[in-house]
């Protein structure tokens, strides 16, 4: 009996489509058989999928049309028996769904992690005519459910299942001692979080931060991450002579560290999915300011779980800064609901389960047993 699940993506960096993919795998079924492909390369997260039982296997994928990826993945496919491929991610996304078409897996599933504004025509094209050959493309926000249905993606191909976190990681990592950054006992002490790219809007925060600054409040701000933009923001930060409050810390394998040692967290992201850094964030019990976008506003309720603001508008950011610094216990009230909400409806442990039971009713599988494998 084919019972092997196959989750598909291009590299396995500590990112948040990945990090969902390990959570997941963490609290899988024992009734069921797990592999992770990545089609270009392995990365950070490759050891801890590994640790918890599940092998990884990588095919470095050359050239951006690599039609030798076709036959490999129809023969991977069909020598393992697989059941299921869940795609992640737009080259996984592509390559993956037509060759298990072409296998005749008996269920292929995508997740789309984001509202992707980065795409244009010719991928939403794309990726409609895929998901016309998928069984069902899973959104993780309902907001990413909209963007899917605006792309005129059958609402019966549409399911949406929101992202999560296992708790237990979040409880057992230990705080990063940040207090070398701190400028003062009395300022606070922010991190952001993520990939230093267009999407994130780390220009957008300098703005901020700088004309913060030019109002007389004192701050400073710690960016954990590493991407292509780096140099432009390094130099901006020396445009905005904000070197003396802004600090690059690049990667680092324990970025819930930096959240649990700052005194929030700032998610000035231009467009994004169901962020898995808001909801360890929040689970974390560290206040989070962040942009309206995607599927955030489906979690943080302004003023009662978070703070948010519109993309890009610096000002309203200014305000909120001014709200989470002087408002008479308001980081406290705002953290502690945050942590209840994000430890009541967002764990890792449902998401697996509800991963597999979609498959379940698309495919013959065994029975299914819900403990951690």
């Amino acid at each position: 009996m084919k019972n092997t699940v196959v989750h598909v993506i291009d590299r396995l960096p500590p990112d948040g489509a990945e990090r969902l993919i390990a959570e997941v795998i963490k609290n899988r079924s024992r009734s069921l058989r797990y592999r992770v492909l990545c089609l270009v390369e392995g990365g950070e997260l490759v050891a801890e999928i590994e640790n918890a039982g599940v092998p990884v296997d990588v095919f470095s994928k050359k050239e951006k049309l690599d039609f030798s990826l076709i036959p490999q993945l129809v023969s991977y496919f069909k020598s393992h028996q697989v059941a299921v491929v869940h795609t992640h991610l737009f080259t996984a996304d592509v390559w993956a769904r037509i060759a298990a078409k072409i296998a005749r897996t008996p269920c292929v599933v995508s997740t789309a992690h984001s509202v992707n504004s980065w795409k244009r025509l010719v991928h939403k094209v794309i990726d409609w005519a895929l998901a016309m050959t998928t069984d069902r493309v899973i959104a993780c926000s309902a907001t990413v459910q909209t963007s899917l249905l605006a792309q005129r993606i059958p609402a019966s191909k549409i399911i949406t299942i929101a992202n999560g976190i296992d708790l237990g990681r979040i409880e057992n990592v230990l705080p990063v001692d940040l207090e070398v950054y701190r400028r003062g006992e009395s300022s606070p002490l922010w991190c952001v979080v993520g990939r230093l790219n267009e999407a994130k809007g780390h220009s957008d925060l300098l703005e901020a931060l700088a004309s913060y600054r030019d109002l007389g409040h004192d701050f400073s701000c710690v960016f954990v991450g590493e991407g292509e933009l780096q140099s432009s923001i390094e130099e901006q930060i020396e445009q905005l002579d904000l070197g003396d409050r802004v600090s690059l810390l690049g990667w680092h394998p324990s970025a819930i560290g930096f959240i649990k040692s700052c005194d929030a967290l700032l998610m000035p992201s231009r467009w994004e999915g169901l962020p898995m850094t808001l909801l360890e964030s929040m689970a974390a019990g560290t206040p989070v300011v962040a942009t309206a976008v995607g599927g955030i506003p489906d979690v943080i309720k302004h003023g009662e779980n978070g703070l948010l603001y519109p993309a890009g508008d610096t000002e309203a950011l200014v305000h909120v800064l001014q709200q989470l610094q002087y408002g008479p216990n308001l980081s406290e009230s705002l953290a502690a609901l945050a942590q209840q909400h994000a430890r009541r409806h967002y764990s890792a442990e449902k998401v697996a389960r509800d991963y597999e039971n979609l498959y379940a009713t698309i495919t013959e599988l065994p029975a299914l047993e819900h403990q951690h494998a």
